[in-house]
């Protein structure tokens, strides 16, 4: 299965560089790994991305993510629920997430 080899080689990558393009990519496979034991650690790689970028807010997320090939139908629920997930403010982060921030 493809998942477990992105995650290995996500893991290498988001240590060296951060960029909208590896969010989109860490954001699609988590999207795609939810169930799935590749989950978590996909989301960390989303939260550090985010924390890298400054994304902040659910709208500037979305931005990012639709400048690349982005399906709506088959990536907007679970890329909501992934955003909730990582709105869970730690040591001081906060990223913002409301109703008025949904698309």
């Amino acid at each position: 299965m493809i998942l477990p080899l992105l995650t290995d080689k996500l893991d290498q990558i988001t240590q060296i560089m951060s960029s909208p393009l590896l969010l989109w990519c860490a954001t699609v496979a988590a999207i795609a790994a939810e169930g799935m034991s590749e989950y978590s650690k996909l989301t960390v790689h989303v939260k550090d991305l985010c924390h890298e970028l400054e994304v902040t807010s659910y709208i500037r997320f979305l931005e990012i993510l639709q400048s690349f090939a982005w399906v709506e139908v088959a990536c907007c629920e679970g890329c909501y629920r992934l955003w909730q997930g990582l709105a869970v403010p730690e040591a001081g982060e906060r990223l913002k997430i409301s109703t008025a921030d949904a698309v």
